[in-house]
Formats: C-alpha cells, sequence, structure tokens
C-alpha cells in the first residue's frame, strides 16, 4: 500500500518513507498484530508441538493405563466401609441361619404335631416381595397344664392359597418349649431358602468390596514405597488419547524409559497413567519425570502429575 504525499490531518509535505508527520506527529500507518487463525482464538492452550519418537519407543503398544491416585484413593476409602458392612451383614445372616438349623433340628427330634386354628391370613407387601403370614392358635400342655398359644408364619405363596381364615392346619411345636413352631406343611428345606439367598448376597458383596480394596491397597502400598524409595528418572512420552464412555471423558498418556538389565544389558519399561493435567500439558516426544523402583522398574508413576 503506497503512502500519501502529504499529512491528512495537516497537509504538510512527506519525506519518502515517513511513518509519522514530522509537523503535527499524526502517525501514517498502523501496526497490526501478527493473523491469528480461529482455531488459535478458540484455543488459548494450544498443546505442545510434537517432537519424533526415537525407534524404540515409536513401536511399542499402549499398556494398559493405571487409574489416577485420586481414583485409586476413592476406591480405597469407599471400599474399606462397604466390606466392613457386608461382612457384619455377613455374620448376622449365618448367625441367624445357625440359630433357625438349630430350631429346626430341635423340631426334628422332639416335635409334636397337633392341628391349629387359622385366625387370620395377611399378604405383607411392604418390602421387595410379598410374605404370605400365616397366624394360628393351638393348645399344648405345659407342666402338665393345657395352654393356648397365638403364633404366625410365613409361608409359601402355593401354602398360603390353600388355606382359609376359621379353618384347620398341622402345626408342629417344640416338647421343650411351645412358643417356637411351624406350620408342617411349609415345614424343611424351604424354610432355609431365604437364609441361603442372603448368604449368597452378602458374599456378593464382599467380593465386591474386596475387588475396591486389595486395589487400593495395594496402589498405596506402591505410592508410598515411590515417595521413599523411588528412583528419579526421565522418561518420553508415546502415547496420549481419550476415551468418551457413559462416566464421561477419561485422559491418558503413555511413556517409556530404560533402565539397566543383567542379561539384556537394558530393558524398555512402558507405563500408562489417567491424567487430564499430563494430556494437556505434555506431548508426543515430549520429557516427564517419573519415579520408579529400582527393585521392580514396571512400578513406575509420573513425579509431577499425580492427578
Amino acid at each position: 500500500m503506497s503512502m500519501p504525499a502529504s499529512c491528512l490531518q495537516c497537509g504538510a509535505t512527506l519525506a519518502a518513507g515517513t511513518i509519522r508527520c514530522d509537523y503535527c506527529g499524526t502517525p501514517l500507518k498502523t501496526v497490526r498484530p501478527p493473523f491469528q487463525s480461529w482455531a488459535e482464538q478458540s484455543n488459548p492452550n494450544p498443546q505442545p508441538a510434537e517432537a519424533e519418537l526415537p525407534p524404540e519407543f515409536a513401536r511399542l503398544k499402549r499398556p494398559k493405563p493405571t487409574d489416577s491416585l485420586l481414583a485409586e484413593v476413592l476406591k480405597l476409602l469407599l471400599g474399606i466401609p462397604w466390606t466392613f458392612f457386608s461382612l457384619v451383614f455377613l455374620f448376622i445372616i449365618i448367625v441367624s441361619n445357625f440359630r433357625q438349623e438349630t430350631q429346626l433340628l430341635r423340631l426334628a427330634n422332639d416335635g409334636i404335631t397337633v392341628q391349629g386354628i387359622i385366625t387370620r391370613l395377611e399378604v405383607d407387601d411392604s418390602g421387595d416381595s410379598s410374605r404370605y403370614n400365616v397366624y394360628y392358635r393351638f393348645i399344648a400342655p405345659v407342666n402338665g397344664n393345657p395352654q393356648t398359644f397365638e403364633q404366625y408364619a410365613s409361608v409359601s405363596q402355593s401354602v398360603y392359597e390353600s388355606l382359609e381364615t376359621g379353618g384347620r392346619l398341622e402345626v408342629i411345636y417344640s416338647a421343650s418349649d411351645p412358643q417356637f413352631s411351624v406350620v408342617k406343611a411349609d415345614f424343611g428345606v424351604s424354610s432355609l431358602w431365604p437364609s441361603i439367598l442372603g448368604v449368597g448376597m452378602s458374599l456378593l458383596f464382599v467380593g465386591i468390596g474386596l475387588m475396591m480394596v486389595i486395589p487400593g491397597a495395594q496402589a498405596g502400598k506402591h505410592i508410598l514405597k515411590l515417595g521413599f524409595q523411588g528412583q528419579l528418572t526421565q522418561a518420553t512420552v508415546f502415547a496420549r488419547w481419550e476415551e468418551t464412555d457413559s462416566d464421561g471423558t477419561s485422559y491418558y498418556v503413555a511413556y517409556a524409559f530404560k533402565v539397566s538389565s543383567r542379561p539384556t544389558g537394558q530393558q524398555i519399561i512402558s507405563n500408562a497413567q489417567q491424567s487430564l493435567y499430563a494430556y494437556k500439558k505434555l506431548s508426543i516426544g515430549g520429557q516427564v519425570n517419573i519415579k520408579y523402583l529400582s527393585d521392580n522398574p514396571q512400578i513406575c508413576r509420573m513425579a509431577n502429575f499425580l492427578w
């Protein structure tokens, strides 16, 4: 673009190449900032440029990533109370089941069958499943004197549908303790199904808790050991990626480094970690400080990116 021959402000004659009027000081052209693309303006934190990888690192496959430190700590903190309460629930069910087994064994040894009268039938839908309760009355001797007992029991749906209020049913009671009785038609293995299911569910919950506690405890042990005994070195970033699922997007960085090894002279160790901050700051081919255990280099973590 050619410059004007005279100042547009005061009309003074301008010398060739002048950018400011010598008479009034008016600037004759504006220095514009360098052009920025739309992508540069919308991304204030661009990723660092990638560097060429050494041949031995370029062929490495992505290793299975380890969770972030925060995820491992949360896993441990959630797993401990989960496992504790699951064990308490399992203990309660086992004790209850043992007590029921003892009572059923006592009925098998000294049980007496009598005719009882059905006083009420009730379906309880307040829980996750319906309970079919039958209330009944029977007479049994206590110290040689007949005494009336009012009891109730939960029975199967098929037994419940065969009963009617005011009708009769066979009841088995313990001769040593008539307060304990069952409906004969529902006496046997079927009475143990709730306990069996409860034990199975408790064992499942305990297993889930251990799946959180054991890896979390191992990760915590490794982190502490790295903090006190870890060797500091530099690793090369050879991969970075993101994965999206129903829980959101996770960001990963994979790095590799060399350690001395007696049989081969050198060994390449690779690892991957979940870390949003490392994903933002590091580029492929870049260097990152890591700590590793000299007696087990596979245990390693980035030193500057814990989350």
